[in-house]
This record gives C-alpha cells, sequence and structure tokens, in this order.
C-alpha cells in the first residue's frame, strides 16, 4: 500500500459584491473564465498560484490550485494522484494518492495538496480532478531528485554592502473598479501600471543596515526606509519606515533562516500582536531570468538556482502574501506582493530586477531630482523649462492648470508669456499648447500637481523628444507634413503632441510611438518611425531619422509624370496598395529599418500598373540604402519610320512569352523614349495606331546590371514570340489521393500502388488574374533523366475563373496500369508550366487480420497521446479556453484519447485536450469494421447515431466508399479509403490506410460554401496516428486542426493496455 499524504483547503467567494484582483500580471484573468487547474508551491493571498511550475523536488509538497469555469456549480472536487508510466507503448496511470472535499455554494477556487512519500520515485506524475464524480481537469508534473546549492556565503542572497544600487521595475495592477493609481505610476497594458524604484545600501547605524527606496522618474522621492541584518538567525528586518510612521521590529522578523533547510516553515508575532506572519521557504528551485525591459514587459534569461519565500498574513479582512525569490548571483530578483483592499478586492503588485547599477563599496549615485519643489511664497507654480523646449507661440501657445481631473477647456488660470501663475492652494492638472497647430489639443503635461499654502511650487519640465534626422532626409512639407507622437500602441489620429518642422517634442513621461508624414501624398497614411519610445522625467530622448531608401537615376531615365508617377515603398510581399510612403517626383525615402519593395510608376497610362523596380530591398539601422535605376532599354529604328500616334500609339516590354497586355512598362507615342525596366528578359510590342493590333517587335530582349539596352527594330515587321515556359509567384503543383476541403492535397505523393483507381494533380498559380487557362497531359514515360514520353494516356484542360488561382485535375485510367514511370505536364495559356514525374509500383498485399480486434486496440485504460495544433485562416480568429497561442497564431496543446470503459463490445473513448474532457465517445469494432456509435461533447446529452456511422471500412479495399446519412437528415458524409499505403507512426514508415470523409459544413456569407474534410491515417494494431481536420472554401482555409500521435523513437507498434 501506497502511504497517503493529504491535505486540502477550499475558499468560499461570495460573488455578490465582492471585488476580486485579478490573477496574474500581466494578463487579466476574471471569475468568469473557463475552469482551470495549475501545479504550484503554494497559494497566496488571492488564491493565485505561488511559483507555477511542473517541476518538483521529491521532497517538496505540491499544490493543485483549481479554479472552477462560467457556470460550474459542483457540490463536491476529488483529486487523483497518478503515478504516469509506460508499459510497451501504452500509457499506464497508477494512483498513489486521494483527496475529496465537498464545495460550498458559490464556491469558485479551491486546491488539493500532495506529501510525495520517500518512497516515490522521480518521474512523471499527474493530478486528475474529478467535479461530482465526472472528469474535469488534468495537470502533469515531473517530480525531480532535489537539487543542490553550495552556499559559502548565505548573505549573497540579500548583499547589504554599503553603497550597493539596483533599480527595480514596480508593477501595480489595481482591484476591480479601485481606479488607476496615478503619477508617478505609468500605464503600461492590460490594467497595468509602472514606475521605477531605486534601492540602495545608505549605510550602518545602531538599528542595522538602512536600505532606501526612491522614485526614479517622475520624481525623487523617498517612499520608505527599511533595516535589516545579518546574523546567527539569519537575514533579519529590524525596522522600517514610510512616510511619516516609523515601527522598530520587536523581536526582529526572520526573513531568511540560518541554517537554510528547505522546505521550511516558521512564523512571526511581533510583542504587541500587531504583526503576525507566517513563512515558507522552498529550494533550491529554478528562478528564471526575470528581467524588465524598463516597463512592465518581462524578458526570460537563463535559470538560476536560488529559494522562494512567501511571507503571509492570513487574518481575517487583512489577507496579505509577499512572494519574494532569492538568487546568490543577485540578490533579490522578484517580489510579488498581494494585499486586500479597503473594498475588498485584491491589489498585484509586482518588484522585477532592472539592473545592478552599483555593487557597493564606492559611493552610489543618487538620481537627479525630477519631481516638484516647494519654496516659500506666494502659492502658485512656476515652471523651471529645459533649454531645449520650444517657446511657447506668442499668439496662440498657452499653458494653464484645472481642477485635478477636469477637462481642459476651461483653464482655471491661462499663461500666454509668463512661466508663473498664482493659483489657490490645491490639486491640479497642467496643460500646455505649443503653437497653432496643435490649439485644438491641449497636452497633459503633469497630473496631481499641488499646491500648497504659502508655498510656491517649483516644476521642472524638461522631458521629450528630439529628432535626429540625417542630411540626406527630405525636409516635410511645412504644411502638411509633420511628425508627432502617440501613446504607444495608440493611433496616429491619437497624436498628443507633434511638430511640422521642427526637431523637438515636449512629452510627459511615458511610453510613445513616433510618426511621420512627409507631405501632402502621405498625408492619410502617417508613417511609424519608431515605437516603444521611454521618455523619463528630465531626460530628452534622442531618436535617429537616418534609414530610409535614395535612388540613383541615370541621366536617360525619363522624369515620372509629376502628377501621376511616384516612387513607393512597401513591406516586401505587400501590395503597392499599401504603400508606407511615396514621393511623385523625389528620389529619397525615410523609412524604418525593415525589408522592403520599391514600386516605380511612370505616368498616367501605368497609374494602375505600378513596377516592381526591385525587391527585398533591406534597410538596416541608421543606413541610406541606395539603389540603382539604370537598366532599360531603347529603340533603335530604321529611317524614316513613321511616328506613333499621340493618342493611342505606344511601345512596352512585357516579360518574355507574355501577353501584350502584361506589359512591365510603356512608353506613349514616342518610339525613342527608353523604358526603365528592372533586370530580366523581355519581349518588346508595339501599337502604331487605333486600327492597329498590337503586336511584337522584338523577343528574348535581355536587360541586366545598370545599362541601357539598345534593340534594333522595325516597328513595323511582327516577330514571332518565342514560346518559353511561364514562371508565377508562388506556383506549385502537387500529387495527390484527393483534395481537402480548403483545395490543399490529401496524402501527397509521388508514388501510387498500379491499382489505385485515381491519380489527382492539384495546382497552385499564385495571384489571381494571372492565367486564363490550364491544359494537362498524363503521359507514360521511359523513366529516363530526362524522361522520353511513351504515350499520352489523357489531356484535359480548363478555364480559370477570374478570382480563382488554385485547382486540380484528375486521371481514372480505364484499365489497371502496369508498374512504371509516369508524369503529368501542366501548360499555362499554352506556355509550359510544371511538370512532375511519379511512379506506378507493385500494390502492396493488405494486413492481415486475424480477428478485427488486430485493427485497433480498444481494451480498457489504453490510451493514445496527440500533439495537437490548430490554425486560423487568413482574416479568421480561434480560440481555445486556456491555450495561448504561439508568436506565428497558432494553438499547441496535447490531446489524450483513453478508453475508460468496455461493455458487451462497445469501448468508451474519452479524449481529453490539455487534460480537459472535450468528447466522449463509444465505438464498436466488427468484421464490418469500425463504427461510432454515440457522441457526447462534455457538458451536453449524449448523442445516439443511428445508424451508427462507419469509421473504418473491414475487410481492407483499396479505392472503397461508402457514406452515412443520419436518419434525422442532421448529418451526410460521404467516405473514401486508400491503402496499404506507407504511413508514419511517429518513428518509421509502416503499411496502413488513409480514410477521407467530406461534408457540406455551412453557407458562408455571399453563398459561398464551407466544406468540411477529416483525413485519417490508421495503422493495424495501433490505430489513428494522424488526423487532419479542415474547414474551407474552394478559395481559402477557415480553419486547421492536426493531431499527431506522440511515440518514442525506434518503438515497436504496438500497445499494451493498463491492468
Amino acid at each position: 500500500m501506497w502511504t497517503k499524504y493529504i491535505w486540502s483547503w477550499l475558499v468560499c467567494v461570495l460573488l455578490v459584491g465582492m471585488a476580486w484582483g485579478d490573477g496574474s500580471l500581466p494578463t487579466r484573468v476574471h471569475d468568469v473564465a473557463p475552469g482551470t487547474v495549475q501545479t504550484c508551491l503554494g497559494v497566496a493571498a488571492d488564491f493565485s498560484p505561488v511559483f507555477p511550475t511542473t517541476r518538483f523536488p521529491k521532497d517538496h509538497a505540491i499544490v493543485a490550485l483549481f479554479r472552477l469555469g462560467a457556470g460550474e456549480t459542483p457540490s463536491k472536487a476529488t483529486a487523483r494522484w497518478l503515478a504516469i508510466e509506460r508499459s510497451g507503448f501504452a500509457t499506464v496511470t497508477r494512483e498513489v494518492a486521494r483527496g475529496e472535499m465537498t464545495l460550498r455554494k458559490n464556491a469558485t477556487r479551491g486546491w488539493f495538496g500532495f506529501e510525495p512519500p520517500k518512497s516515490l520515485a522521480a518521474g512523471p506524475y499527474r493530478v486528475e480532478i474529478a467535479t461530482d464524480g465526472r472528469p474535469w481537469k488534468a495537470a502533469d508534473f515531473t517530480l525531480v531528485a532535489p537539487a543542490k546549492l553550495e552556499l559559502s556565503d548565505p548573505t549573497a542572497l540579500f548583499p547589504l554592502t554599503p553603497g550597493r544600487v539596483t533599480r527595480t521595475t514596480h508593477l501595480v495592477k489595481p482591484a476591480v473598479g479601485a481606479g488607476p493609481p496615478g503619477l508617478p505610476y505609468l500605464p503600461e497594458r492590460d490594467g497595468v501600471f509602472w514606475t521605477h524604484i531605486v534601492h540602495t545600501v545608505a549605510g550602518v547605524d545602531a538599528d542595522g543596515t538602512r536600505v532606501t527606496s526612491r522614485l526614479s522618474g517622475v520624481s525623487d522621492e523617498v517612499v520608505g526606509e527599511t533595516w535589516y541584518v545579518w546574523g546567527p538567525k539569519g537575514l533579519q528586518r529590524t525596522k522600517l519606515t514610510q512616510g511619516e510612521g516609523t515601527r522598530v521590529l520587536d523581536p526582529p522578523e526572520v526573513l531568511i533562516p540560518l541554517p537554510i533547510r528547505s522546505p521550511l516553515k516558521w512564523s512571526y508575532r511581533s510583542k504587541d500582536n500587531a504583526i503576525q506572519r507566517s513563512y515558507h521557504l522552498w529550494g533550491p528551485v529554478p528562478i528564471a531570468g526575470l528581467r524588465s525591459e524598463g516597463i512592465g514587459r518581462a524578458l526570460l534569461g537563463p535559470e538560476t538556482l536560488g529559494y522562494v519565500v512567501l511571507e503571509e498574513d492570513r487574518r481575517q479582512g487583512r489577507e496579505a502574501s509577499y512572494e519574494l525569490h532569492f538568487t546568490p548571483t543577485e540578490g533579490l530578483v522578484r517580489k510579488l506582493s498581494v494585499l486586500r483592499t479597503e473594498q475588498g478586492g485584491f491589489l498585484r503588485a509586482e518588484m522585477l530586477l532592472l539592473k545592478i547599477e552599483s555593487q557597493g563599496g564606492g559611493a552610489a549615485a543618487a538620481p537627479a531630482p525630477a519631481g516638484p519643489m516647494f519654496v516659500a511664497g506666494n502659492p502658485g507654480i512656476e515652471l523651471r523649462l529645459s533649454a531645449w523646449v520650444p517657446p511657447l507661440d506668442p499668439a496662440y501657445g498657452w499653458w494653464g492648470i484645472v481642477k485635478a481631473g477636469d477637462p481642459p477647456d476651461n483653464p482655471l488660470v491661462r499663461e500666454t508669456k509668463g512661466l508663473r501663475l498664482d493659483a489657490p492652494p490645491g490639486t491640479y492638472d497642467l496643460y500646455w499648447v505649443c503653437d497653432y497647430d496643435t490649439r485644438e489639443r491641449p497636452m497633459l503635461l503633469a497630473s496631481k500637481v499641488e499646491v500648497k499654502e504659502g508655498q510656491l511650487t517649483v516644476l521642472p519640465i524638461g522631458s521629450g523628444i528630439r529628432l535626429a534626422v540625417a542630411d540626406w532626409v527630405p525636409k516635410r512639407d511645412t504644411t502638411y507634413g509633420w511628425a508627432g507622437i502617440v501613446p504607444r500602441g495608440s493611433t496616429p489620429d491619437k497624436r498628443i503632441n507633434w511638430t511640422k518642422t521642427g526637431d523637438r517634442i515636449l512629452a510627459p513621461p511615458g511610453i510613445y510611438d513616433l510618426y511621420w508624414v512627409q507631405d501632402y501624398e502621405n498625408r492619410e497614411r502617417p508613417l511609424l518611425l519608431a515605437g516603444n519610445i521611454a521618455v523619463h522625467a528630465g531626460q530628452l530622448v534622442e531618436v535617429p531619422v537616418n534609414s530610409g531608401i535614395a535612388l540613383n537615376t541615370a541621366p536617360w531615365v525619363p522624369k515620372r509624370d509629376a502628377t501621376y508617377g511616384s516612387l513607393a515603398v512597401v513591406r516586401s510581399g505587400a501590395p503597392h496598395g499599401e504603400a508606407l510612403i511615396v514621393t511623385k517626383t523625389g528620389d529619397r525615402l525615410v523609412a524604418p529599418p525593415g525589408v522592403y519593395d520599391v514600386y516605380w510608376v511612370q505616368n498616367y497610362e501605368a497609374r494602375e500598373r505600378p513596377m516592381l523596380l526591385a525587391s527585398k530591398v533591406e534597410v538596416k539601422p541608421g543606413e541610406r540604402r541606395v539603389l540603382n535605376a539604370a537598366s532599360g532599354i531603347r529603340l533603335k529604328v530604321p529611317a524614316g519610320t513613321p511616328p506613333l500616334d499621340s493618342s493611342y500609339g505606344w511601345w512596352a516590354a512585357v516579360p518574355c512569352g507574355s501577353k501584350a497586355e502584361r506589359w512591365v512598362n510603356l512608353a506613349k507615342a514616342r518610339l525613342d523614349a527608353p523604358l526603365l525596366l528592372p533586370p530580366g528578359r523581355y519581349d518588346l510590342f508595339c501599337r502604331r495606331n487605333y486600327e492597329d493590333k498590337p503586336h511584337c517587335i522584338a523577343a528574348a530582349v535581355a536587360v541586366s546590371g545598370d545599362r541601357l539596352v539598345e534593340v534594333e527594330t522595325n516597328p513595323l515587321i511582327t516577330v514571332q514570340q518565342p514560346i518559353v515556359p511561364i514562371t508565377l509567384p508562388g506556383q506549385s503543383i502537387q500529387l495527390c489521393l484527393a483534395i481537402a476541403a480548403d483545395m490543399s492535397p490529401v496524402y501527397p505523393t509521388t508514388s501510387f500502388a498500379h491499382t489505385t483507381k485515381q491519380w489527382i494533380v492539384r495546382y497552385h498559380i499564385g495571384p489571381v488574374g494571372e492565367v486564363e487557362r490550364i491544359d494537362c497531359r498524363w503521359l507514360a514515360t521511359d523513366g529516363g533523366k530526362p524522361p522520353k514520353p511513351m504515350a499520352v494516356l489523357a489531356t484535359g484542360n480548363v478555364n480559370v475563373p477570374p478570382q480563382a488561382n488554385t485547382g486540380w485535375f484528375s486521371y481514372r485510367p480505364e484499365a489497371t496500369l502496369a508498374p512504371g514511370s509516369y508524369r503529368v505536364e501542366l501548360a499555362a495559356d499554352g506556355r509550359p508550366w510544371q511538370a512532375l514525374d511519379f511512379s506506378l509500383v507493385e500494390a502492396p498485399s493488405h494486413v492481415a487480420l486475424a480477428k478485427p480486434e488486430d485493427f485497433l486496440p480498444l481494451s480498457k485504460g489504453t490510451t493514445w497521446t496527440y500533439a495537437f495544433l490548430m490554425q486560423a485562416g487568413k482574416g479568421q480568429s480561434i480560440a481555445i479556453p486556456g491555450i495561448t497561442p504561439g508568436p506565428d497564431g497558432k494553438l499547441r496543446g496535447t490531446v489524450q484519447m483513453s478508453v475508460v470503459n468496455v461493455t458487451e463490445g462497445a469501448a468508451q473513448v474519452i479524449t481529453r485536450l490539455n487534460g480537459n474532457p472535450i468528447v466522449t465517445e463509444t465505438l464498436r469494432l466488427n468484421a464490418d469494421g469500425l463504427f461510432l456509435t454515440q457522441r457526447q461533447p462534455e457538458g451536453a446529452e449524449a448523442q445516439t447515431l443511428d445508424p451508427p456511422e462507419r469509421l473504418v471500412a473491414l475487410p481492407f479495399e483499396d479505392g472503397r466508399t461508402w457514406t452515412h446519412a443520419a436518419k434525422d437528415g442532421s448529418a451526410t458524409r460521404s467516405y473514401r479509403m486508400w491503402g496499404p499505403v506507407p504511413v508514419s507512426n511517429g518513428s518509421r514508415m509502416d503499411l496502413g490506410y488513409v480514410v477521407l470523409s467530406g461534408e457540406v459544413a455551412s453557407q458562408a456569407a455571399g453563398g459561398a460554401t464551407i466544406k468540411r474534410t477529416i483525413e485519417r491515417h490508421y495503422l493495424p494494431r495501433l490505430g489513428l496516428v494522424r488526423e487532419i481536420q479542415i474547414t474551407g472554401t474552394s478559395a481559402s482555409m477557415l480553419t486547421r486542426q492536426e493531431m499527431v500521435l506522440m511515440l518514442g523513437e525506434r518503438e515497436a507498434v504496438s500497445l499494451t493496455p493498463s491492468r
């Protein structure tokens, strides 16, 4: 028998009238979120996890903290602690402990605890939580051998060297309904506010070593002082001050006990009982290298072994907890505080180490004063401007004050010339208007400025941004150009300050994005030049404006039309319509570092056909990337050649082999006008007048380097245009067994069994409108290189719809073909395009099954584990509770399918995603195949399928088809099965079967049909090894969901059920 050590705790939350703090920084979590379970070391005051992790030292207790989802009101919760073991390929779970609790009415959160017995081995484990007897959530974790941390000097966990200075970022998330904290805290995101605090080890006196905490930024105010002592008992806190209050801790409070033993618990009670706290210490544990970037975002660096201390006050109405992370290399690196507010909610605050400014042993530099100062005098406000601040416009500029929180429409006092104004005692917001352009948008320069009786408030003003503009950057237009700032993440129309032609922008402390408008043509497309610019009090931040693209245009290149011509820069791969910045006649464009495409529009005729002059142009920080516009074609025609008609005559260059209407650049009315062209091969077309048809006058002209190619030709003579293979951007073709709902290939391959009844070639032609007709030929070849055609088996063609770029051809042989080499060729608009060689091989024999059960093991306890991946198509969005999208926007997780019961040949299978039950299905396997008889999505009623739906047909037959039609008309699905074909089991290929089902799911807006296909790969004796579910239209993919069986390398294909 396993010895069981179980402890549990439940919190009951009255949802009515309670204002709970959010669960974590910086992500907002509400009580209406889906249910979750998380493993951690402890529980904070607001029942959020302390040091959430999935790896625990064997000698540490594990906490499984759960939160019920919206509408979940169970009366009982049960936890099963399971050891996860492997038997062959099966996952076997064994219960090692169990816990149970009764849930009170309106309970939303609780936790179970487990202390592993010493006899328990290191390895993978799981906690499964059931509510009211039904599986609910699960979480996997790992027990590891306790780490060892040699501490020759324990004081390294909290150094007290005089002169040591550390800078931290302090994050605050107010309780719901509490409102923002105001200065010195600045808004970060998701309801989080931040500031910087500098901690200085100031010196030693009778009370111990004094550590001063001082604001850095808007103010240099001292916010607190604490005295510490390292002694025989460990690190002790002896005295603290905050505001005007001072408290001596009697007896001193132990924060880190010596000798360090872990895990460890202790408590503290002051003599007057005013302070009562309990402590937990865990470790050594890997502490992530959390670092702030100076704002709320944290960076993950290398992990360092250290200790976690939890300080708690659990007295009713005073609940508070402080989670502290210590490492021997940097001391205190993180502190997470949770405090109950007077309104009943919880305030969450987090401190992250930003940097160690001084290790001590010398004088530490104090932050420069940046906050308001008070001097004796008549009450009022005086501004002390830094020398760089732009002066107020004498006609339209002003600064003034309003009552704190009021809008700036009617200032109480307004000053247009001086830097001082009188004001009665009170608290004010200060607004600033620099000139005529900003007159409608007064800028909040300082908030909650206090004016005291008999004192003048002196306010330093000196924070902002200076543009360091390179000499080559064109001057902004004095009427339509501007450079301005917006709060980070805001749109350009939300700018708070800007300048038409200047290079200095006054701004209060905060985080900003900088936008740039060059001139009239760009007035509707402000360019984001720089983002995430942190401006601190008294700081003038220099932002370089020195990167972009310049064009070195050859003297022979015709000038662009002043009205319709343009030069444009777009993000690489984006269309011309998404230009970031354009110029009509200029040759220099400012742009932030990035990769771009450059487009050229010559004149009115080319206004809808911009020419891609250069692609994938990389601009590095501080770089003016110079491009040459010096390659092209000039015609040399016989003397006496009639001129072109001034209205209808033209000559143009087209990609070699293309039609006349696909011209790249065109010259109107003049045969002597040269054409600017990017390097490539071109055919030249000419139209002399209205009656004349465009005809080829030169073929396969090569343009390369930075040179002008002169072509001798006669516009009166038509030249035969060569047939050359066409190349299309994004082109592809694939051979496969079938086509999925989004027109993607099902089981792409270049090798088919010679008995295959149908082959499919799927093509993609890139941008729509490039091709009007596709022709297809199926050939038998000799298999050589290059292969020689032996016989044309079949041909076909299709006219490509204007908005289509994907299609397919199929070939169904009238008789079985012999094994050998074959080929499929595609032509686009009569020009050779793509070809694929493939082979027909001797069809393998079907996998022998002594009984149906040999196809799929459905014994109780059998579990399949799959890697799960889901993605949305362009313009679509998906969300699964509990799964955070990756950087690529895709959702990843783990799916488990477990046989939980077998009754009279019917197997009940539960499918879980990341431990959360999704659906329970009943499967039945017999001589006719695998059937789905019942389906019950989690939280819904069971659905009995009438008739049962056949998922796999037995006995095996390649190309077999069938249809499932529900009696009630709710579903109609078609099925097709192929095999045996090579199927991957995760580590190697074995012979298996592919089954494709398809159905019409719904109608999309605009009448498009939405289809759903499910491609399943099976291996006999193992079961389902891969599933691809796609919903889409003939034009696009809407969603794609894939599951792949997770198996170890070089393992046999077998499953052993648990006993």
